[in-house]
């Protein structure tokens, strides 16, 4: 008898070792496949699990809806971005009750550094040389710097130029969300934004470092313009503090008045070094139905 008669012939198949199968290749053993990934310790194996679970139908979206829930981060938001535009009863359900804000970043401190993550979306400076590269679950940051030590750059006005371009007009129709940093006339900037950016679902204003401007000194932006503007919104960020944008005096700081209501803005958030009482009682006159998050 041979040592070798347990070996496996030319075409028979076999069971893998311990190593985890290739992250884009086909798995032996289809949906079961798919949950052994979905159990490994490697999390590039897991993502790209749950990436195929959904070549597998209604027992692959069995596997996905409950990771809305995961306490990985990574994890959680995958599967809100593969299951955010599909129609069946229990995945519209399932996104009901997600909260969305779980992986919202948070300011705990004064804000030293620049945000690279907002609304569940990286963050990425806009280059005028470049213009928009990519629009999945990404956000466009407008920026000037501001501070005493060096010139102001160029002005968001002139990176809105680069958007005239037939290629960027196509791709900034499909961007989602948008970042600004310093600006005394930011009503102005969103009002040549909103032709270019249609689609707007979720706008950060005054993402300033502490270097650039105290966030006492961050002027507040007419907040009822955007609201009236963007009808699409669903998460809006501001910082500032107590003072008033230019057109207005701090006697009367109209920033949410006159009474607004907005169909789909799902979280306000307000990043303040002084918020006055005259604006908290503003925000409580907003009517907000699809609100989950203040």
């Amino acid at each position: 008898m041979t040592n070798n008669q347990n070996q496996p012939k030319q075409y028979d198949a076999v069971l893998g070792g311990n190593s985890p199968p290739p992250i884009h290749g086909a798995v032996l053993g289809g949906i079961e496949g798919v949950k052994k990934r979905l159990a490994s310790s490697d999390v590039d194996v897991q993502i790209s699990a749950l990436n195929d679970a959904l070549n597998y139908g209604d027992v692959g979206l069995d596997l996905v809806i409950p990771e809305l829930e995961s306490e990985s981060i990574n994890r959680r938001e995958l599967a809100y971005r593969l299951l955010r535009y599909r129609k069946e009863s229990q995945v519209k359900l399932a996104l009901e009750n997600y909260k969305f804000w779980d992986g919202f970043e948070k300011l705990y401190e004064l804000p030293y550094g620049h945000s690279n993550k907002f609304a569940n979306r990286k963050v990425i400076e806009f280059d005028i040389k470049t213009g928009i590269t990519e629009t999945v679950d990404t956000a466009y940051a407008f920026r000037v710097s501001h501070n005493w030590y060096s010139d102001i750059d160029i002005s968001i006005e002139t990176k809105f130029k680069k958007l005239r371009q037939k290629q960027q007009k196509l791709l900034a129709i499909k961007v989602e969300a948008l970042v600004f940093g310093y600006s005394d006339y930011i009503e102005n900037v969103l009002s040549k934004a909103l032709d270019k950016f249609p689609n707007l679902k979720a706008i950060f204003i005054g993402d300033i470092e502490d270097g650039e401007c105290m966030i006492s000194d961050i002027r507040f932006p007419r907040v009822r313009f955007i609201l009236n503007n963007l009808p699409k919104l669903e998460v809006l960020k501001i910082r500032g503090g107590c003072r008033i944008s230019h057109v207005f005096s701090l006697n009367e700081p109209d920033i949410f008045n006159p009474f607004i209501k907005h169909d789909n803005l799902k979280a306000l958030i307000i990043e303040s070094g002084g918020l006055r009482k005259e604006i908290i009682h503003q925000i409580c006159q907003l009517e907000l139905p699809a609100l989950k998050y203040l």
